[in-house]
C-alpha cells in the first residue's frame, strides 16, 4: 500500500488575508473620511465668505446713502462737525467694524493741479500718513486742457494702490484708536478740503504749497492753541493777502459731496475688508475696493 506524505495545514493564512483585507477597507475609509472633512470644511468657509459678503453688502446698503446724516446726527450729540465716526455691531456671530467717513475733510492729491510735481505731492503726503516709509507713488496720467487749447499731461490717481506699497487693509482702515493710512488722504471727491470737519494735519498739507514758512508756522500755533475751534474758524484769523486768499478759497468748501464707507467683517476671525466710496446723489458714481 502506498503512503503519501501529508501536506502541512497553512495555519494563519485566511487570518493574514482578513487582516491584509481589513487594513485595505480601513485606509479606503480613512482616504473617505478626510475628504469628507475637507469638503465640509470647504462648505464651512463657504458658509462663512457668503455671511461676510452679504452682512459687507446689507451694511452697504444700510449705510452708504445716509452717511451725511449719521455724521450729522454724530455732530449735534458732540457739539462741533465730525469727520469721522466709527460703529460696529454682530451679525451671524461675526462681528462687524463700519467707519463712515467725509472724504473732503482729507487731502486730495488730484486737487493739487498742474503745477505741483511727484516729489512735492510725496513731500504732502508724509505730513498725513502714520508711516511715510509705505509711500509708493504710481501715478496715472491725465489730459488737462489749457484756456489756449493746449494740453497738458498731468497725474491723476484713482486708487490707494497708486499711493502706497502693498499694506494690509487693516492698516489703510485703521481702528478708531490706530491711525489708518487713509484717515487724511483720499482721491476721490472734486478736490476741495472741507474746512468745517477738515483736520489740523490737512489743513496744513493743503495751504503748504500756497503759504510761506512764517505763514505756515502761525497756523500750526494757532491750530494749536485753539483746539476746539474748526479749521474754518482758524483760517478767518489768518492775515492772508487777498491773492493769497483768492488761491485758497478755491482750494475750500464748508460742505462735502463725498463720502466713503470701511467695513471690516469677522473682525475677531478671518476678517475681510471693503471700502466704498461714492458722490452724494449720484450711485452710477461709486467705487468698490475689496480685500
Amino acid at each position: 500500500m502506498t503512503k503519501y506524505a501529508s501536506r502541512p495545514a497553512r495555519r494563519g493564512y485566511i487570518l493574514v488575508m482578513t487582516l491584509f483585507l481589513l487594513a485595505m477597507a480601513g485606509s479606503a475609509l480613512l482616504g473617505l473620511a478626510a475628504e469628507s472633512h475637507r469638503r465640509a470644511r470647504q462648505a464651512l468657509l463657504a458658509q462663512e465668505q457668503l455671511q461676510k459678503r452679504w452682512g459687507a453688502y446689507s451694511t452697504e446698503r444700510t449705510l452708504l446713502p445716509r452717511n451725511a446724516e449719521f455724521l450729522k446726527a454724530v455732530a449735534m450729540r458732540h457739539g462741533r462737525p465730525v469727520a469721522q465716526t466709527q460703529v460696529s455691531f454682530e451679525l451671524n456671530r461675526q462681528r462687524f467694524v463700519a467707519i463712515i467717513s467725509d472724504e473732503q475733510a482729507k487731502v486730495n492729491p488730484n486737487a493739487f493741479g498742474v503745477h505741483v510735481d511727484s516729489s512735492s505731492v510725496e513731500k504732502i503726503i508724509t505730513q498725513l500718513v502714520p508711516d511715510p516709509i509705505a509711500i509708493r507713488l504710481h501715478p496715472a496720467k491725465r489730459p488737462v486742457t489749457a484756456k489756449d487749447g493746449s494740453q497738458t499731461m498731468i497725474d491723476h490717481y484713482t486708487t490707494f494702490g497708486q499711493l502706497f506699497a502693498e499694506i494690509p487693509p487693516a492698516m489703510l482702515m485703521g481702528n478708531g484708536i490706530t491711525p489708518g493710512f487713509t484717515d487724511n488722504l483720499t482721491c476721490w471727491g472734486d478736490g476741495k478740503l472741507n474746512l468745517s470737519t477738515a483736520s489740523a494735519s490737512s489743513l496744513i498739507a493743503t495751504c503748504s504749497l500756497d503759504l510761506s514758512h512764517d505763514q505756515l508756522t502761525r497756523l500750526k500755533d494757532d491750530l494749536r492753541q485753539h483746539p476746539d475751534k474748526t479749521a474754518a474758524d482758524i483760517v478767518e484769523l489768518q492775515r492772508f493777502s487777498p491773492a493769497q486768499r483768492a488761491t485758497l478759497d478755491k482750494r475750500f468748501t464748508k460742505e462735502s459731496k463725498c463720502h466713503s464707507l470701511w467695513i471690516a467683517a469677522d473682525v475677531t476671525g478671518r476678517p475681510t475688508y471693503r471700502f466704498v466710496v461714492r458722490a452724494d446723489g449720484k450711485p452710477a458714481e461709486t467705487n468698490h475696493f475689496t480685500w
